[in-house]
């Protein structure tokens, strides 16, 4: 006996005898992979053979849930005065904008290529680009600004950190 899927136990490989009307039984557990996700499903294949005769198959397919390419931005700040390094709540000219992005990888399939932008100063090369994001996997991006008159003008500091999966809206 063979399976597509998995190495059976020694045992299985090979039925010594199997009488007439006798049933043999194999239970085993398989892992649905991310390829398998991807694929949209399981598909398997077991091939019993009897020496000297043509090979038998049976193959089943299973459907997966649909792959889901998803991440999760969040951004946290903290103002830290331009002369003393003090933590502040309002930002005033010169003062510095502490913020820290965490892009988490929330789907069911390792993403690739997430191009992530932010309004407000051109991130480091490194982090323009996140070249792999396995599941679960956390990117962090830290990074300052300086408080400028034109943000006391407006009354406001707005920062807004876009990333984008390749295919999909960001």
């Amino acid at each position: 006996m063979e399976d597509s899927l998995v190495a059976l136990e020694e045992k299985d490989q090979v039925i010594e005898e199997l009488k007439i009307g006798e049933v043999y039984t194999i239970t085993y557990k398989y892992v649905v992979t991310e390829a398998d996700l991807v694929n949209g499903k399981v598909l398997n294949t077991v091939t019993a053979t009897i020496p000297g005769e043509e090979p038998v198959e049976d193959t089943e397919e299973v459907e997966t849930v649909e792959d889901k390419k998803s991440i999760v931005v969040d951004k946290t700040s903290v103002v830290k005065d331009a002369e003393t390094e003090d933590v502040k709540t309002v930002a005033d000219l010169g003062d510095t904008i502490e913020y820290t992005v965490t892009i988490t990888n929330n789907g069911n399939q390792t993403l690739y290529n997430i191009t992530v932008e932010d309004s407000l100063v051109v991130l480091e090369e490194k982090d323009q680009v996140i070249e792999e994001l396995e599941i679960g996997g956390v990117y962090p991006i830290t990074y300052k600004y300086v408080v400028t008159e034109a943000d006391l003008l407006n009354g406001k500091v707005l920062n807004t950190v876009t990333a984008t999966i390749p295919g999909e809206e960001p």
